[in-house]
């Protein structure tokens, strides 16, 4: 049985610790260890990382406006994540998210007041979250204005 090993190291590899070279890394071999790599061989983990790091960031495109002829660039990459300040309720069956009282007789806040209350106060109330009845006012299908977000 033929055994892979690391075209920088030479340590042996097992099925899952094998690397193909790529034109990236035959580069990076070529211009570092001055090693002339094929697309058989294969490269260890250890040994493939300073490669990656050594790689070149998202391309940036030269872009020039009409307008002043001012030249600016633009990266061709979108952050990883978002944050979003946005407030949230507490998720509790047991508690009222408004008052924090205990009490038997709590209420689901209906998905139509949930999405009125988050498009005029930027609150989030999450689908579990209940509340006493006494901070809704059922004739209106809203809450109280005494009651929570004024």
């Amino acid at each position: 049985m033929h055994q892979s090993k690391c075209i920088v190291c030479k340590c042996k590899l097992k099925v899952r610790q094998r690397r193909p070279v790529n034109k990236h890394l035959r580069k990076y071999l070529r211009k570092t260890f001055l090693i002339e790599s094929s697309e058989s061989d294969f490269i260890c983990g250890k040994c493939s990382r300073p490669a990656y790091r050594q790689a070149p960031s998202p391309v940036l495109h030269q872009a020039s406006l009409q307008n002043g002829g001012q030249e600016s660039t633009c990266s061709a990459g979108s952050p990883p994540s978002v944050r979003l300040r946005v407030q949230t309720a507490s998720k509790s069956h047991v508690y009222c998210f408004i008052c924090k009282k205990p009490g038997p007789k709590l209420i689901v806040v209906p998905q139509q007041l949930r999405t009125e209350v988050f498009v005029k106060h930027n609150i989030l109330i999450t689908a579990h979250s209940r509340c006493c009845p006494c901070h809704l006012d059922f004739s209106l299908s809203q809450f109280h204005p005494d009651t929570l977000f004024c």
